[in-house]
């Protein structure tokens, strides 16, 4: 019996489609928000470079090892699969439902409400302080029922079709990626035209001794969360075509080309911003965009959140369905 006639699931899903899934289902908004905070941490375009490099490493490590056991056990369901097999039901059965009903839900809630929070920046009679119910406490926002039906379409999507869900990623994804590419770009260009901060100028004091490695580990709490997520492609193993050749190199495409990614839009930010001016700031985005090209870049950059955070949905919507299944 093949892997498609035993978990009922048709594989539809070519290299081009698998490696969309790992890259829309990463990239969302943390390489949008985290690098101030990580400039708290360390003040140090060198360091903030070294551990967003580190940190496409050790995902790149996480990734071959998923891409063996999807090899292996080319079955939807992910990690729950992988720990039924090693531990037993009983493990497999915990993640699930841990996954299903904390894990894997309330990211698809922050991200939900972060959408919300961004769409208001457009529509602000959307936003999560405008209430749509104030009844004897109970507190019911524009912005939460936005969140709510965003991932009731998003979900309806992935529960229509493997192809119908496909196609929505990719656009999703490509969409982003255009965006980031323009960021990137436009980065270079500032860069080139003298406008831009010299790497190796900055002076900001950097953590010593045993409190360097602390700083480093707390930047990568930060550097991970943005980096989570390429896992998803081994909830749909059983969906993919020649599964033990693509599941492989999706890993190994996506993550590579994410980290790549991640290191020059962090480049463009430590060139764009003075340390001082990094540090401690969220929407680190639309900062560096606004001060190199000015204030009309925060619109675009709001804009290009959101296209990211539904083409980060996606996948974990389709992700949590195959573990509750």
């Amino acid at each position: 019996m093949n892997n498609e006639q035993k978990d009922g699931l048709l594989a539809r899903l070519n290299l081009f489609d698998a490696t969309l899934l790992v890259i829309g289902a990463v990239i969302g908004s943390g390489i949008f928000l985290t690098s101030g905070i990580i400039a708290q941490s360390l003040p140090s375009p060198v360091w903030i470079l070294f551990v967003w490099f580190f940190g496409a490493l050790l995902s790149l490590f996480g990734g071959l090892t998923f891409a063996e056991l999807g090899a292996m056990i080319p079955e939807a369901g992910g990690q729950y699969i992988y720990l039924r097999e090693a531990y037993g039901p009983l493990a497999g059965f915990m993640y699930g439902w841990t996954a299903f009903l904390i894990t894997q839900t309330g990211g698809i809630a922050a991200l939900a409400v972060g959408f919300a929070e961004y769409l208001a920046h457009f529509i602000p009679v959307l936003g999560l302080d405008r209430y749509f119910v104030q009844w004897h406490g109970i507190n019911l926002s524009n912005g939460q029922i936005i969140a709510v039906f965003i991932i009731g379409i998003l979900t309806l999507i992935n529960y229509y079709g493997i192809r119908s869900g496909s196609m929505v990623q990719n656009i999703f994804t490509l969409i982003k990626l255009i965006a980031i590419a323009i960021l990137i770009g436009a980065g270079f260009y500032a860069v080139i035209e003298g406008s831009g901060i010299s790497v190796s100028s900055d002076t900001s004091p950097m953590p010593s001794g045993f409190a360097l490695p602390t700083a480093v580990g707390v930047a990568l709490i930060a550097v991970l969360w943005t980096f989570d997520g390429w896992y998803s492609v081994n909830c749909v193993a059983s969906e993919i075509k020649n599964v033990r050749k693509t599941l492989p190199l999706s890993l190994l495409i996506g993550i590579s080309f994410i980290g790549i990614i991640y290191l020059l839009v962090n480049l463009f930010y430590v060139t764009a911003l003075p340390m001082e001016e990094m540090m401690g700031v969220v929407r680190i985005g639309e900062k560096a965009t606004s001060y190199t090209f000015g204030s009309m870049t925060g619109t675009l950059m709001a804009g290009l959140i959101l296209v990211s955070i539904l083409g980060c949905l996606g996948p974990i919507a389709n992700k949590t369905f195959l573990i509750g299944s």
